[in-house]
């Protein structure tokens, strides 16, 4: 957090070290977990007001069905995990969108305009941003290849059997009643 003054006698910068954007991912992380956990085990009902308190509009909704999916799969706590960090990262991201747009307005404020001081920072904070913002989301793209490579291979190959299967399961009765007769 920094403080830029663009009086003349004033101190030109002071600042506060920030936490960054992963602390805020970790901390909305946190937050909305138990509310999903609630959502899915039924403690709390989905209604829309529910929903909404989760959601993250316009990049990520979500529905009475997305609840009803995670309560029929069999192992929900995965998914209420993924499903809060998705939450998480998109809250995240919104709100440095939301920032990032408020610094760039601010550069054209009349004073902060006249002032360099002002200006070079906030062009280094929408470069710090930017860097955050960028690793977050290679982070959270890591994670889903680390996280989907094998269970997805392994459901595909799970379908694959069910389905080879399922075929055998309709051809034998008709090989078997053919030899009889």
């Amino acid at each position: 957090d920094s403080v830029i003054t663009t009086c003349d006698t004033c101190p030109k910068k002071q600042g506060i070290p920030g936490k960054g954007l992963v602390f805020k991912y970790e901390d909305e992380k946190n937050t909305v977990m138990p509310l999903v956990q609630n959502l899915v085990s039924g403690t709390t009902p989905a209604t829309t007001l529910n929903l909404q308190a989760i959601s993250v509009p316009p990049s990520l909704m979500i529905t009475p069905s997305v609840i009803k999916a995670i309560q029929e799969e069999g192992n929900s706590s995965v998914l209420v995990d993924r499903l809060s960090s998705e939450i998480a990262m998109a809250r995240t991201v919104e709100r440095a969108i939301h920032l990032k747009r408020m610094l760039q307005a601010g550069k054209r404020e009349t004073s902060v305009a006249a002032n360099g001081v002002a200006q070079d920072e906030i062009v280094k904070l929408l470069g710090d941003l930017k860097g955050e913002t960028d690793g977050l989301v290679e982070d959270m793209d890591l994670r889903d290849k680390i996280a989907t490579n094998t269970p997805q291979k392994l459901l595909q190959r799970m379908l694959l059997r069910d389905n080879t299967t399922s075929d055998r399961q309709y051809t034998t009765p008709a090989i078997q009643g053919g030899a009889h007769n």
